[in-house]
């Protein structure tokens, strides 16, 4: 008997979703080649006119397509035409990703199995770069006549662990932070996984999900993974009076992580880094002091330019070069450090129209979240924005897609008009 697509849509669709988070770290060009066959697939399989126009009059939709249009918009008017371009390719998921998941989540299953599958995969690439950076290490000292046990940090930590899977530590710091935070929400508060395998493993997930955001010492999502951490869990002792039980965890667990940064050179220059003005060994790209300096020179070339449409997307980092430069910042210009803010790199590179349109999104995913009592979605929300505090997450496919699919997962699926034939949402 021949099995047609629209016989198992659900299988279907879950193998894309696995596959779509598995991309996410390995590749942008086969994350992008995911995407557009989660399109197609879910409009063949269900296209519906009216789900469709429902999709595209949304007023919420509708803020992220006039991201796009400005995107496109600048292109035509930076000088840098190629850099561009490039921007826009990464950019394509803002009008497409949205019509692809509103029509994917009329199953709500779709909602449990995208979170499932990114806490395994999430777990799977730790793993994968764990094991890569033992190989490396052992090679290493082979290599140099140096004892096998001898374990050198820089193998497991920063770029050098998040390099094994094909991904900077900051992206794969959020996604882990997301996975974890998801699964101690699922562990300490409601069950909104209802997996049993996932249930059945979650203290081995969280401790090498927590380990994994740990040695990859991304200061501000770390920060803010922990601080969340601590708020869920906290919530659980105190509602069942063992708040001295609370403390006494938290002490040791802070213990075990000094003995860790003692024990890891790179950790522990990546924490003390946070403060210093200068990066003095020079393997990092600054702490808080150096990007303060950064958005100062460059806000001050902003205001010489035009403020309402900004550099230009394509133009951005060489107005970003020649602001450290007037700055007497040679260690930014000499490496084109980007921003490291996704609020100022909306400003600087999009203006004010791009700024007052991110907003836009912002605050409106906030209240959507708010009102609909979804804690999981706040929490998403509130990662995703701290980290862009200290990171241009928009300005990488990395950012853009994470944020875009599980906006919209949480959005569409707290929106009854976009749900059909489906059994009831937990």
């Amino acid at each position: 008997m021949k099995i047609l697509p629209k016989q198992y849509p659900g299988i279907i669709n879950l193998i894309l979703i696995i596959i779509f988070c598995s991309t996410l770290v390995f590749s942008n060009n086969l994350n992008s080649y995911c995407l557009f066959a989660i399109f197609f697939f879910n409009l063949y399989i269900s296209w519906d006119r009216e789900l469709f126009f429902s999709i595209i009059k949304d007023k919420y939709y509708l803020l992220f397509l006039s991201y796009f249009i400005l995107i496109v918009i600048n292109c035509f008017l930076s000088d840098n035409s190629h850099q561009a371009i490039k921007l826009l390719e990464r950019s394509i998921a803002f009008p497409f990703l949205p019509i692809a998941i509103g029509f994917m989540v009329q199953d709500r299953r779709v909602y449990k199995w995208f979170l499932n599958s990114f806490i395994w995969v999430l777990t799977g690439m730790v793993l994968i770069a764990l094991i890569v950076a033992l190989s490396k290490n052992i090679f290493y000292n082979l290599s140099n006549d140096i004892e096998i046990t001898i374990l050198k940090s820089w193998f497991f930590t920063y770029h050098y662990l998040a390099g094994n899977v094909n991904i900077t530590a900051i992206y794969l710091s959020l996604y882990i932070s997301f996975a974890a935070v998801i699964l101690l929400y699922n562990m300490y508060i409601q069950d909104i996984l209802d997996n049993k395998w996932t249930n059945k493993m979650r203290y081995p997930i969280i401790i090498i999900l927590s380990s994994g955001l740990i040695l990859l010492s991304a200061r501000t999502i770390l920060f803010t993974y922990t601080l969340i951490a601590l708020i869920i869990i906290g919530r659980y002792f105190y509602k069942r009076k063992k708040i001295i039980s609370f403390i006494l965890g938290s002490i040791s667990l802070f213990f075990v992580f000094g003995l860790l940064t003692a024990f890891n050179d790179v950790l522990y220059l990546r924490l003390k880094g946070i403060f210093q003005p200068l990066e003095e060994t020079k393997y990092f790209s600054g702490g808080l002091y150096s990007r303060i300096y950064q958005w100062k020179a460059v806000f001050l070339e902003f205001c010489q330019s035009n403020i309402l449409l900004g550099f230009g997307t394509g133009d951005s980092q060489n107005s970003y070069n020649k602001a450290y430069i007037d700055a007497n910042l040679p260690w930014a210009e000499m490496d084109s450090f980007n921003i490291h803010n996704m609020y100022l790199e909306s400003l600087f590179s999009m203006g004010l129209l791009g700024a007052l349109i991110l907003i836009s999104i912002l605050i409106r995913s906030i209240y959507y979240a708010y009102v609909s009592k979804n804690k999981p979605y706040l929490i998403f929300l509130a990662i995703f924005m701290l980290a862009g505090l200290t990171e241009s997450l928009l300005n990488r496919q990395y950012g853009i897609i994470f944020f875009i699919f599980v906006n919209f997962i949480f959005y569409y699926h707290l929106n009854e008009r976009y749900i059909k034939n489906s059994p009831p949402r937990n």
